[in-house]
């Protein structure tokens, strides 16, 4: 229905949408943060999408729907780990008890079928360095002291 109102250039036509869009990409927030139901959520905010707004409107929309589906990712990555945080938690009663438990863990998660987890962007796995540090061959540059610096 909203669709057929944005043919043209008709600027109520498209506030209407803008306004109705907004709305409902409100109710994928709210669900999302007030009710736990992410995916609830991100439905909502794909369907304000399809109604056609634009500007401030759609950008804060599509920012909504990528934090959304960030954490449904975040969460999917959590659950794999869950079962194994919980056997952690366990007392070993014995070596042969252990051994065992060693053994199901690396199957179940190192296995080739399992699929790897991957970095955000802008997250790193390697240790960063500090200024201090340079790689092999590399040298540090000295900067000249400049007047009033040391003040």
């Amino acid at each position: 229905m909203l669709n057929n109102l944005g043919g043209g250039d008709d600027a109520a036509a498209q506030a209407i949408i803008n306004k109705f869009a907004e709305e409902v990409g409100r109710c994928g927030v709210k669900l999302h943060n007030d009710h736990d139901d992410s995916e609830g959520g991100l439905r909502l905010l794909v369907r304000a999408l399809s109604y056609g707004c634009d500007g401030r409107i759609k950008s804060s929309i599509e920012e909504n729907k990528e934090i959304i589906e960030r954490v449904l990712k975040r969460q999917k990555e959590n659950s794999l780990f869950n079962e194994l945080t919980t056997a952690l938690k366990l007392p070993i009663g014995s070596i042969q008890e252990a051994s065992q438990r060693l053994a199901t863990f690396k199957a179940a998660y190192f296995s080739p079928s399992r699929p790897p987890i991957s970095a955000e962007r802008g997250q790193r796995f390697r240790r960063r360095r500090t200024p201090f540090q340079a790689d092999r061959g590399q040298r540090f540059k000295l900067i000249p002291d400049t007047p009033g610096a040391r003040k």
